[in-house]
């Protein structure tokens, strides 16, 4: 979105993104603590505040900058900017790669949930597009390739985990919200090694579809059709070494996907 060496407006980028969410946050927190709408009204708004100004804040941030600086005019501009992708084969591997390596990281250390049949994991994938995948048009599209510019790719990615982590703290104040069940470490955790993945990925496809995509199926997976006793209790034995070996793996690539380019 921004090309390299250009300075990039990383401030207003999280000014923005944490104000949107973070004002539509505070908008649902009080709703509740007033309760001045019948219970099933309030958790209708509450999930479709949530749904609109929090999941899409990183992508409007882009897109309020992107205006600003005059690099579009329109949504269409927008959309063609986000979703360039000059190699498709390319983006088709880096889906398929990182949709294994994300599957059995959870297929290892979860449980099939009883609540959730495996032939709702279409349906479920498709909402989780725009109920957490959108987020990636901020994070992915643009926040990760300016830290990463400025810090380099493990600090930059890891810096990137902290804030997508931190910015999701007002929903644990939100009781209908899922984080009300999680440990907030063990989230954060799982945010950074996630982050590892999700940046190889830009990696690979240099497209933000494909995180896109991942960040949609790792909803899917870990919460939908399985258990998510990682964000619950924190990860296992088993589950630090493979959070572990995520982040090896995407630096290695991170490392070779360079090295080819040069």
């Amino acid at each position: 979105m921004w090309k390299e060496q250009e300075k990039k407006p990383i401030i207003p980028y999280l000014l923005l993104t944490f104000g949107i969410s973070w004002g539509a946050e505070l908008l649902c927190i009080l709703l509740e603590r007033l309760q001045v709408l019948p219970s099933n009204l309030e958790q209708l708004i509450i999930m479709s505040i949530i749904a609109l100004f929090g999941a899409l804040a990183p992508g409007m941030a882009v897109y309020i900058l992107l205006k600003k600086h005059g690099k579009i005019t329109d949504m269409k501009g927008y959309i063609k900017r986000v979703f360039a992708c000059e190699n498709k084969k390319n983006l088709v591997f880096g889906i398929i790669i990182s949709f294994a390596i994300f599957g059995l990281l959870i297929i290892a250390t979860e449980e099939t949930n009883p609540e959730c049949p495996f032939y709702l994991i279409l349906p479920i994938f498709i909402v989780m597009i725009p109920g957490g995948g959108w987020e990636e048009l901020g994070w992915r599209g643009f926040l990760q390739p300016a830290l990463e510019e400025r810090f380099g790719f493990i600090r930059g990615t890891a810096l990137l985990g902290v804030i997508w982590s931190v910015w999701h703290l007002p929903l644990w104040l939100i009781q209908c919200a899922n984080q009300k069940n999680f440990v907030f470490w063990a989230f954060a955790v799982y945010c950074i090694a996630f982050s590892f993945l999700l940046a190889m990925t830009y990696q690979i496809t240099q497209c933000v579809l494909a995180p896109i995509l991942l960040h949609a199926w790792g909803n899917t997976m870990c919460g939908g059709v399985f258990t998510y006793h990682i964000l619950e209790n924190g990860p296992s034995i088993l589950g630090w070494i493979l959070l572990a070996g995520m982040i090896v793996l995407a630096c290695i690539v991170n490392q070779v996907h360079q090295h080819a380019s040069k």
